[in-house]
């Protein structure tokens, strides 16, 4: 079929929202409340035109069907692996989709919290949605309408009622385990991986001559796939779309940005210890000077009797310190919601946005972390000068602070996993701290 790409992204962007996907990793944040994530969440997925009021009755209303509401104020860290679960589930539900895809949603799961999560698959299957999950767990296939089973290499060695499932791979089975007991779904792994039993083509080629197959797959598919139903070429704009009625405005990128804003500061505030670690860093690296004022005194700087290679040095761990503790306070910024990120990107999140909603908290943090070495430095060595002096000491800290801020934010942009985050901001500034001049002559 050929159109052109505005027709292909048009319908795509019509119906992104229709198809929910939930990975077997939880994707949401874990600083936030149950409510929180989902009211979030909303506001980045549903229309743009969405009021309040409609946003929180939708939010009300997947609470009610995921049974959450009781739960809504509880940090999602606090809840247990099925709750988390159910509010990763929550997020996709928001937007109502038509189709849903979860990978392995009961991995790690107790038998009890499994067979709640698997019923509420069903009951949201009731509902009209089409669910499609991936599960190794066989305790509740039979809640499934339809089961299948793939033979190594992605075999189609099964399509149809899990109760006719037990009874079609029943009939491979030895006497002797026949008379041992009914057979039960995890057997059927074991008979699809004995070789004796026949290799994976074998298991597809038995399946295509099977009844079954004539009953679940070729006669639904009965003329859908004849020429007369085949793909013709559309005339370009003629795509389907969605009714006049229905609203397809996603929120804009500065809208997208205010509540990119308002979410990275509720994770910062909930957050409280690495709140406060990350304002109380930057003074204590600064008392540090107060201690070297101790021992070298503190007209270190004065015009007439200061030390000026002592100075050099001084001056040169300013910078360092204000690269060093911004690289290390944003390195894991981006790369610690990178899932989260990806989900949101397919759906219609923009990337300046995402982007400029850290790099303002960021340079918040550098205006902060300038004032307090600046402080403690002008201070601790009673800097001659005035306030000009002071401003242009207090703005170059800024902007180097900021500086490595950006690093760190790179380097968690660039980093695959959290764990390697560091290695690489070290890799950033190393060189330009022994590079730098101070230290070791440089030429030229």
């Amino acid at each position: 079929v050929y159109v052109n790409d505005t027709d292909i992204y048009t319908h795509f962007d019509s119906i992104r929202n229709e198809i929910g996907f939930v990975p077997q990793k939880d994707i949401i944040h874990m600083e936030l409340t149950v409510y929180q994530a989902l009211d979030y969440a909303a506001q980045l997925r549903m229309p743009g035109d969405t009021s309040p009021a409609e946003r929180h009755g939708r939010v009300m209303e997947v609470l009610a069907d995921l049974d959450l509401t009781h739960r809504k104020d509880v940090q999602i860290s606090g809840l247990s692996g099925g709750q988390q679960k159910r509010v990763s589930i929550g997020v996709e539900l928001l937007t109502k989709p038509g189709l849903f895809f979860l990978d392995e949603p009961t991995s790690g799961l107790d038998p009890g919290t499994e067979t709640a999560l698997m019923q509420l698959m069903r009951r949201l299957a009731d509902q009209g949605r089409t669910i499609i999950l991936i599960t190794h767990a066989t305790k509740n296939v039979m809640l499934a309408d339809k089961v299948i089973f793939l033979a190594r290499g992605g075999y189609l060695a099964w399509f149809g009622p899990p109760d006719e499932a037990l009874a079609y791979f029943d009939q491979h089975r030895s006497e002797r385990d026949r008379r041992a007991g009914k057979i039960e779904f995890d057997e059927i792994y074991a008979i699809l991986d004995d070789p004796s039993k026949g290799k994976a083509p074998e298991w597809a080629q038995r399946y295509l001559q099977s009844k079954p197959y004539q009953d679940y797959v070729a006669k639904p598919l009965a003329g859908k796939l004849s020429p007369e139903r085949a793909p013709t070429v559309r005339e370009p704009g003629r795509l389907p779309t969605r009714s006049a009625g229905a609203s397809t405005k996603q929120a804009s990128a500065l809208k997208q940005f205010m509540i990119l804003s308002a979410r990275n500061v509720k994770i910062l505030t909930r957050d409280r210890f690495a709140l406060i670690l990350m304002l109380a860093v930057a003074p204590l690296f600064s008392l540090i000077h107060g201690l070297v004022a101790l021992f070298v005194g503190r007209n270190l700087v004065d015009f007439n009797t200061g030390n000026m290679s002592l100075i050099m040095i001084i001056l040169f761990l300013l910078p360092v310190y204000g690269v060093m503790v911004g690289g290390m306070s944003q390195m894991r910024e981006i790369v610690k919601e990178q899932d989260i990120y990806k989900r949101e990107r397919l759906v219609n999140l923009k990337i300046l946005p995402y982007v400029m909603s850290k790099i303002w908290i960021a340079a918040l943090l550098a205006l902060y972390q300038a004032a307090a070495y600046t402080i403690v430095h002008t201070v601790a060595f009673n800097v001659p000068g005035g306030v000009t002096d002071f401003i242009l000491i207090y703005i170059t800290m800024a902007l180097t602070t900021l500086a490595g801020m950006m690093f760190g934010l790179f380097a968690s942009a660039i980093a695959p996993n959290a764990s390697s985050a560091p290695l690489i901001v070290i890799i950033f500034l190393l060189p330009q701290i022994v590079l730098g001049g101070a230290l070791f002559p440089m030429p030229g």
